[in-house]
């Protein structure tokens, strides 16, 4: 199904889902060293993508991440719940990926 789209589309979804692990691991290392400008720096860069990508609520999941990190200057003491929320909707969204791509 997502060849249909085009082999270029195909391709960006393939480099999204293989990204996903790193992409939290740095949210992780970042929230795990203190450093709440890595950590929103992180979730920027997941949410543009995500959001490109159609996957709305990983977006709105991480742009509310990295609003906390900027407003608060330092990694929010909920970032373990806001991680385990990101990475179930980041699962979700690339089981729905992986659905197109077997079709």
């Amino acid at each position: 199904m997502l060849t249909s789209l085009g082999p270029r589309f195909a391709e960006i979804v393939r480099q999204y889902r293989a990204s996903l692990p790193g992409r939290i691991a740095a949210m992780e290392d970042g929230a795990l060293m203190g450093a709440h400008d890595i950590l929103a720096v992180s979730a920027h860069r997941l949410a543009g993508s995500s959001a490109s990508l159609g996957a709305s609520e990983v977006a709105l999941l991480c742009r509310s991440l990295e609003t906390a990190c900027a407003s608060q200057k330092q990694v929010p003491a909920d970032w373990q719940q806001r991680l385990t929320a990101i990475t179930r909707a980041c699962d979700a969204f690339d089981e729905r990926l992986e659905a197109l791509e077997l079709d």
